[in-house]
């Protein structure tokens, strides 16, 4: 096989991308594996460090035109006049690059969170800006850069705008920052997860080539290229897929403040700008200019004001700042006074909805979780799968109908672990599901709803 390495980063493996985009890449990947191709490099050539200097200075003016910039050098991202560092994250995302990245509009997580490091220790940056204009990419190594970002944001002012696209794993990225812009032309979201499988057996065949497997380990091959997906294989990539777009939705709920079901609503859907500020994907509608515009009016640079046409959300502080010749202690007083007003507001209204919320919630939220889990237990898929059928039904939060996909393509388990006998193992206290015990404690007669209480337990907290 030609580029092994390669070929494990794109199939079998989850992938937080644009549809289009990933098929693009899959067939200049093809290409490559199916006829030689040669990448000629220019020789290199002598360059003073003052003609090197100069041409990454003008390199930068070009790529962020009427953003004024500070002449340096020494530093490997763009600072503005006022102390904005700009990250650009460009292109297909992938874990770990190399010298190729630019000449393949790549960019790495490595390099993204090399420069942010730098950034946040610079003492001469004030505030960082997220230049993002992605497709999304790989999944390895996404989750350890947005926790970067969103802690980050706690040491300094931490600001994303798409520019003009930030979709699946970009927009991860983009939502663990404070405040989070796309112009009216952009687009965010398809928060969802992708995986692709290729079966080459029949291409093999063909070229007269037969493989021959030795292996320790019933699910060793579950996904080989060389033979037909097996349904174990397919059954555990659709896990995996659906494990990403957990943690994906989770961080998303988190850095932008809403709730996770609320981000699996969106169906993996691409966002126009109105959407997403109705949803609260963003913050507002503002393009690269705009957004550095804003973010030095909220740091109090010298002369910065609110550029006309950006459009914010109804609970952004920003709006207040007027186009005056307000002191730079002016401005940070009225920031501050009025963030602590949201954060207020924002506590009262989650205390109040929690009490209100708390009483109907748990009740239905119990016997919903028990239905699902009863559903899937009793599905006429969970016969001969028993053991596959209680770890879907008590270690994830897949539907009933979920559930019954991944239990039909399933091989089936063998005989004598039967779901009466699983079941049966199972210890269920004798009361009844109306008592209510000394401490408030609501008693259950089953595991689901154990499990149930369990959750909303956590939940509250």
């Amino acid at each position: 096989m030609r580029y092994p390495h390669l070929w494990t980063r794109l199939y079998n493996a989850p992938l937080l991308i644009h549809p289009e985009k990933v098929e693009v890449i899959e067939r200049v990947f093809r290409a490559h594996v199916m006829g030689e191709r040669s990448i000629r490099l220019e020789e290199d050539y002598e360059e003073s460090p003052e003609h090197r200097a100069e041409r990454e200075h003008q390199r930068r003016a070009a790529a962020y035109a009427g953003i004024p910039l500070q002449r340096r050098t020494d530093k490997p991202y763009a600072l503005t006049n006022t102390g904005i560092a700009i990250i650009p994250i460009l292109g297909t995302l992938v874990q770990r690059g190399g010298f190729m990245d630019s000449m393949s509009g790549l960019t790495s997580y490595s390099s993204i969170a090399s420069l942010l490091e730098t950034a946040v220790a610079d003492n001469e940056v004030r505030a960082v800006l997220l230049e993002i204009d992605s497709p999304g990419g790989e999944g390895g190594g996404i989750v350890d850069l947005a926790a970067r970002i969103y802690d980050g944001r706690k040491k300094k002012r931490m600001w994303s705008v798409a520019a003009d696209q930030a979709y699946s794993a970009a927009y991860w990225l983009g939502s663990q920052s404070e405040r989070f812009y796309a112009p009216i032309t952009g687009g965010v979201g398809s928060i969802g997860v992708v995986a692709l499988h290729v079966d080459q057996s029949r291409r093999d065949a063909q070229q007269g080539y037969t493989y021959t497997f030795v292996y320790a380990g019933e699910r060793k091959i579950d996904m080989n290229s060389h033979r037909p997906l097996s349904e174990a294989g397919q059954a555990r990539l659709e896990l995996e897929v659906e494990r990403f777009m957990g943690l994906f939705a989770d961080a998303v709920a988190q850095g932008r403040n809403i709730s996770p079901e609320s981000v699996r609503a969106t169906q993996a859907a691409l966002l126009t700008p109105d959407q997403a500020v109705a949803g609260k994907f963003i913050d507002g509608i503002a393009t690269l200019m705009q957004t550095v515009a804003l973010l030095e009016a909220v740091l109090g640079g010298a002369g910065a004001e609110i550029p006309t046409g950006a459009r914010l959300a109804g609970d952004d502080p920003s709006i207040t700042l007027k186009e005056t010749d307000m002191s730079e202690k002016d401005l940070k007083h009225t920031d501050a006074q009025l963030n602590a007003a949201v954060e207020q507001a924002r506590t009262s209204a989650k205390a109040e909805g929690v009490k209100e919320g708390t009483a109907a919630g748990s009740t239905a939220g119990v016997q919903a979780e028990r239905e699902r889990i009863r559903g899937i237990l009793a599905h006429a898929e969970a016969k001969d799968r028993p053991q596959l059928a209680l770890s879907l039904a008590l270690e994830s939060e897949m539907t009933v109908e979920q559930s019954a996909k991944v239990l039909a393509k399933a091989a089936k388990e063998a005989s004598g672990g039967g779901l009466a006998t699983l079941m049966g193992n199972l210890k269920n206290p004798k009361v009844g599901v109306d008592v209510e015990p000394a401490g408030g404690a609501v008693a259950v007669i089953d595991p689901a709803a154990i499990y149930a209480a369990r959750r909303l337990a956590a939940q509250s907290h």
